[in-house]
Formats: structure tokens, sequence, C-alpha cells
């Protein structure tokens, strides 16, 4: 993979994303964000990237350490050459988050309170 692009798996204890990035990490997509709980301590974070012809397929999952590596968290993803919507599933938690290519927009902010 050249220099300035790759992939990041995240979580916390209430939200889970598989993001790409390139141009040295000046553009970025998501390919999944989930609101939900997770346990977050004592877990691992698996990222496996298969080949598939020219396609790229991407399997994430949260494993707990504390139960013989229970699966927490499983989802894949498929990145192609192709130019591919990316749409995410819920709202990111209060993040600014600025999609820089249309065709691959991130999680929408989540809106603020208003003061009455």
């Amino acid at each position: 993979m050249p220099q300035g692009q790759g992939y990041v798996f995240f979580m916390d204890q209430d939200e889970v994303a598989l993001v790409k990035f390139w141009n040295g990490a000046t553009s970025f997509a998501w390919f999944f964000y989930e609101n939900r709980p997770l346990k977050n301590r004592k877990v691992t974070l698996v990222l496996a990237l298969t080949r598939r012809g020219s396609d790229l397929e991407i399997t994430t999952r949260v494993l707990d350490k504390d139960n013989a590596n229970a699966v927490l968290f499983e989802r894949t993803a498929t990145d192609t050459p192709r130019r591919t919507r990316f749409s995410p599933t819920a709202r990111s938690e209060g993040r600014s988050v600025v999609p820089t290519c249309p065709e691959h927009p991130g999680p929408s902010p989540r809106p603020r309170p208003t003061s009455s």
C-alpha cells in the first residue's frame, strides 16, 4: 500500500467504525460507523485484509479476552478500485466530521442541544 493511505478500525464504549484514508491522510471515507454499546476493556481489535481479485475484503472483529476471545462484533466491508458509495449507519458522537469527498461522506455530526 502506498505511503499516506490505509484503514483505521476504531471503537470505544459506544461506537465502532472503519475508515479509509488516502492522499497523505487528507481524504477519508467511512465504510461504516455504528453507535452501539461494546465492552472496551480487555478486548482485541482485529483488522483482516483479504485480496479477492482486484477487490479488498476488510473484516473487522472485536474479541473478548475475558471470554475465550468470544466475538463481540464482526463486520466485513469490501473496498474496490471502482468508485464506491460509503454510507455510515449512525450519527457521530458530537465529533466534527467534514467529508473530503462528496461521494464518500462521513457520519453526520450529532445535533447540538439548543437552549431555550
